[in-house]
This record gives C-alpha cells, structure tokens and sequence, in this order.
C-alpha cells in the first residue's frame, strides 16, 4: 500500500502494441518468473518519464502523431552492486523531447526483459537472448505515455485490461522457459 503524498512517485510510460505487446510481456515472465505477479500490473513497457514526486496530474500524454520505435539489439547491463539487467534496447529519437529520467538523463530507450541478482542463470539467460536474431517484425508507434504509479495496476489503458486476467506463470523448468521464448520469438 502506498504510505501518505510523500511517497508517492509516478512515471510515464509508453505501452507497446500487439504483437509486441504480448510477446515482450511473456518474454518477461519467462525469463524472470520470480517476479512474474507484478507484471500483471504494468507489462512490458518503455519507461519515458519518472520517477517524478507525486500523484500525476495527468493520466495520459497524448502525442500529436504516432512515434515510431524500432527494436535495436539484445543488450545487458551489470552493476557493480551485483545486480543484471537484460533489456531489448530501442531507437524512438522523436521521444527525446519528452524523455525526463532524472536517474538517467542520457539514458538508452529499452524493454527490461531481467532485471535481478547477477548470477549463473542470468548468464544463461543472456547467452540464450545475444544468440538471437532480433525478430523480423522490428518498428511499432506508441501514440501517448501513460501514468504509472509503482506497485498498483497501471488504470485507464485499454491495452492492459486483458493482461489482469492472465494466470500467472507456473514455474516450470528452466529449460522448458527457454524453448518456449524462442518459439515466441520466432513467431514473431
């Protein structure tokens, strides 16, 4: 539960649409089940704007035209804290006027695929996404950002409405994870 006003903090995101809206959201949970019930509350996303302190004033940023995105490269960051991070970087140069990650200034637009502890299985699953072509359908557009209050369910999208009633992932081998992400990505 959110504590009082001054804990509060919100981002804006953008959501893709389908195809790559399921997929990468999928991707997401298979390669990080642990964390597969928040998820539920924001799919897979590229975060534009935030945190910012505060409820938002506004729930939406239209653009004034769709906004191109292309799928770029597989990609993995390591921190010196131990922590990975394995995203699908993305190239959207007209979002830039809109970009505002105080924690990030000069930050890569991505889709985080992991995020967790640096270990032998983010390893895996790194050499499982670098030996991957990207998928052939590579350019959506995203038409506005969306408000996003960490740890609650991201309202007002029709996009996100049917991922609230999608059971969660059963933690199946990690072998058999792998072979269905690489069904996904081929399908795509």
């Amino acid at each position: 539960m959110i504590g009082d006003l001054s804990d509060v903090r919100h981002y804006f995101v953008a959501l893709l649409p389908e195809p790559f809206h399921t997929l990468f959201t999928r991707l997401r949970v298979l390669g990080d089940p642990a964390t597969a019930a928040d998820f539920g509350r924001l799919p897979a996303h590229m975060t534009v704007r935030g945190p910012v302190p505060g409820k938002p004033t506004l729930s939406t940023i239209p653009f004034p035209a769709p906004i191109p995105v292309t799928l770029d490269a597989w990609d993995h960051w390591a921190s010196a804290a131990g922590r990975s991070t394995i995203v699908m970087r993305l190239s959207a140069p007209e979002l830039r006027p809109y970009w505002f990650k105080p924690d990030y200034p000069e930050g890569v637009p991505h889709l985080t695929l992991y995020d967790g502890p640096q270990d032998a299985y983010v390893d895996r699953l790194w050499d499982f996404y670098r030996h991957r072509p990207l998928p052939s359908l590579r350019v959506f557009a995203v038409d506005a950002l969306v408000a996003w209050i960490p740890h609650t369910v991201c309202s007002g999208s029709p996009v996100l409405s049917p991922m609230r009633a999608i059971p969660p992932i059963p933690q199946w081998a990690e072998s058999a994870r792998f072979a269905l992400m690489h069904r996904l990505l081929q399908g795509l």
